[in-house]
């Protein structure tokens, strides 16, 4: 006797029932692809590897399908003073820039932007010479004055489900190491460092080297970035960066980023991040699951 539909349903459900529950990827999916398309960076075959590791649950921040009451224009961008010359204290003015998004309890897309752009422009080495505002439609951008060569730098603050120990920055440096020797595609990984400080945050800041394979729009050609990732229960971090040109290595040093990561005036900036995208969870009205960031208690 042939089983029936319901039969079929009935042992696929008991089979299934013995695996731990997966979690929604169609997000981070479509986050990582839409970072890949403006890098131009890898193929689809290593890129998949690649994001993995480099770009996980990401919330990507000033989506262009979210409504601002204040939405950044290129004009706007150019008056804005935090791209101006500093006068005063750096630190001081960007502490001030984010208490004043704060201050209100809500922090619109306007108010995120000049908070990630102050505290990039205070705390990346002074060597940088601060830096701009960059305009772009999908994330907060912003590009070193300084340099050699100069960077392009983003960043974005995203919840996740399940255990810490799936993520990608749970295991530090030799995690990432061994993705990349296990990875079909040429990646190397030039300078990594890692760290666990306060309330259970863990820091990992990487300088890597990925070769376009026979389906990237480059193929065999090389190209350099990195990322400082930061960790924590239902917290992922993430500042992605490139070098200015893509061609040559990073001009910071991934002990550098570990220290930017694990800055009072960088950890006050992912607070203020955790309340801007926790206000956004639900606002995106894709139906995508986005799960909401937490700020340690």
């Amino acid at each position: 006797m042939s089983p029936t539909t319901e039969d079929l349903r009935r042992r696929m459900s008991d089979e299934l029932g013995q695996f731990p529950t997966l979690p929604d990827l169609t997000t981070p999916a479509l986050a990582g692809g839409r970072r890949r398309r403006r890098h131009r960076r890898v193929a689809v075959g290593g890129a998949a590897v690649v994001g993995l590791v480099v770009a996980p649950l990401l919330f990507l921040v000033g989506q262009p399908d979210r409504v601002d009451d204040h939405p950044t224009t290129p004009a706007d961008v150019a008056a804005d003073p935090t791209n101006a010359d500093a006068t005063g204290d750096v630190r001081q003015r960007a502490a001030r820039i984010r208490a004043e998004a704060e201050a209100d309890g809500v922090v619109t897309d306007t108010e995120w932007s000049r908070s990630v752009v102050a505290t990039l422009d205070a705390l990346l080495p002074r060597r940088f010479g601060g830096v701009d505002r960059t305009p772009n439609d999908a994330v907060v951008e912003v590009r070193t004055r300084a340099g050699s060569p100069r960077l392009d730098l983003w960043m974005s603050v995203s919840g996740y489900e399940g255990s810490r120990s799936s993520q990608p920055a749970s295991g530090g440096c030799a995690q990432v190491e061994q993705a990349a020797a296990d990875s079909d595609a040429p990646w190397d990984i030039l300078d990594c460092a890692d760290a666990r400080f306060g309330d259970g945050f863990q820091a990992l800041g990487t300088s890597e080297r990925i070769v376009g394979g026979s389906r990237s729009d480059t193929p065999g050609s090389e190209s350099y970035a990195g990322a400082l990732l930061l960790l924590d229960d239902q917290l992922f971090v993430e500042v992605g960066i490139s070098p200015v040109g893509k061609e040559a290595p990073l001009s910071v040093s991934a002990d550098e980023l570990v220290e930017l990561g694990r800055d009072p005036d960088f950890l006050d900036l992912v607070r203020e991040g955790v309340a801007y995208a926790s206000q956004r969870v639900d606002a995106a009205g894709s139906g995508l699951v986005q799960v909401e960031p937490v700020w340690p208690s």
